[in-house]
């Protein structure tokens, strides 16, 4: 019987459903579209240009979800709670294959393999004190997603789309991506050495660049979750509302930015740490940070040239800086916890109201006053140290009057 006294409403929800779906635009024949120009600058004829080759065995997406829900309430529903789990499986899912560019176009849809999406959401709320004079309430709800792609179609043979968790890879969840293994840096001018294996050792690179690249993790957090609180004391009330998000990895922004071999601009604005860089001999042995960049001399064509890396496919060689900005030493963990708003109220009372005054209030507030992140964030705003744009501190102050 105390169990039926504590629990005072309990809902069950589920669902099953399966639907077919293919997205906008795809077809199982050739697809044609009318260029910017319709007319042709060479023969002055009128031309069409390809937008999907055709592929007749292109078939209907199919989609499995069974959601499961459970709301309930206790304590005469002075707390509520709802938990929703949800399994989606997605079959012959459309994704863009790579092409030669012998075929007229880029990449063309292809039914590519499964994914699987599955995961939960929890809300709680509840109020923790009710007195005369205090109430307090607090509120938190979380979600959590995991996925997997189970796929033999090589989405894309770009490095950069690898490093960016645009690769879609079978075992891999979406949003994995793959960075350079760093080796140190030369001892004699600064610049940053990779692993990078032989083409004997990634016959297939030029196929998958996840051959001569290091997995780093997950774009996407572990755990994400919001939290309200709200404090009542009288006439005062104290409101404030956070965000977190553990697990995870980011790049950090680029250090270096700069074209083959330039020197930093005079108008970028470099972070603190480049203050640590490479400048001596020796120096490799203390810091992971390269040094100006600058142009080393080239024997074979009596020439100085940007330090470049050869990557295991015929003819390809790439900035050694730029492979610096997208190695695991720029990888780090992505957690944080940020409160977003803080304000303070207080509501003049009733009885010190004269005239036709009704309600006097005055609130003070601050958006994004402080963030707590991983050190290796090196005490920057998590948005500023993945390249994005910090977000503003603002305070304010509302005089509400009502007659």
């Amino acid at each position: 019987m105390a169990s039926q006294n504590w629990v005072s409403e309990l809902n069950l929800r589920a669902s099953y459903g399966w639907q077919g779906n293919v997205a906008e635009n795809f077809g199982p024949d050739l697809i044609a579209q009318l260029p910017a120009s319709a007319v042709n600058n060479t023969t002055g004829e009128f031309e069409l240009k390809i937008k999907s080759l055709p592929y007749a065995d292109l078939r209907w997406e199919k989609t499995k979800t069974l959601n499961l829900g459970l709301d309930f309430g206790f304590a005469k529903n002075r707390f509520i709670m709802s938990v929703e789990y949800y399994h989606k499986r997605t079959e012959d899912m459309i994704i863009y294959k790579p092409l030669p560019v012998s075929y007229g176009i880029d990449n063309m849809p292809v039914n590519g393999g499964t994914m699987l999406n599955q995961g939960y959401e929890l809300s709680l709320s509840g109020t923790l004190v009710r007195t005369k004079d205090v109430v307090w309430n607090l509120s938190l709800n979380t979600s959590r997603n995991t996925n997997s792609l189970n796929t033999d179609v090589a989405t894309t043979s770009v490095w950069q789309d690898a490093a960016a968790g645009k690769l879609y890879k079978k075992g891999y969840a979406v949003s994995s991506f793959w960075v350079f293994p760093f080796a140190g840096l030369d001892p004699t001018n600064g610049y940053p050495l990779f692993h990078i294996p032989t083409k004997d050792e990634a016959p297939n690179a030029a196929q998958d660049p996840t051959q001569y690249m290091k997995y780093a993790g997950r774009l996407e957090p572990d755990f994400q979750a919001g939290i309200t609180t709200s404090i009542r004391y009288k006439w005062f009330s104290l409101m404030s509302a956070f965000t977190t998000e553990l697990g995870g990895k980011k790049l950090l922004y680029k250090m270096f930015n700069q074209p083959n071999g330039a020197l930093p601009s005079a108008y970028s604005n470099m972070p603190k740490e480049f203050a640590n860089r490479w400048k001596n001999p020796g120096d490799e042995k203390r810091t992971n940070i390269p040094g100006i960049p600058s142009l080393v001399y080239n024997p074979a064509d009596n020439n100085y040239d940007a330090p470049t890396i050869q990557l295991p496919i015929a003819l390809t060689y790439e900035y050694a800086y730029d492979m610096y900005n997208y190695s695991d030493s720029r990888v780090v963990g992505a957690s944080f916890l940020r409160c977003n708003n803080i304000s303070l109220s207080y509501n003049v009372p009733e009885k010190m109201l004269r005239g036709a005054l009704r309600n006097v209030s005055l609130t003070a507030s601050v958006s994004n006053p402080f963030v707590i992140v991983s050190k290796d964030f090196k005490g920057m705003d998590p948005e500023v140290a993945t390249g994005g744009q910090p977000i503003p501190r603002v305070y304010s102050a509302i005089l509400n009057v009502s007659f």
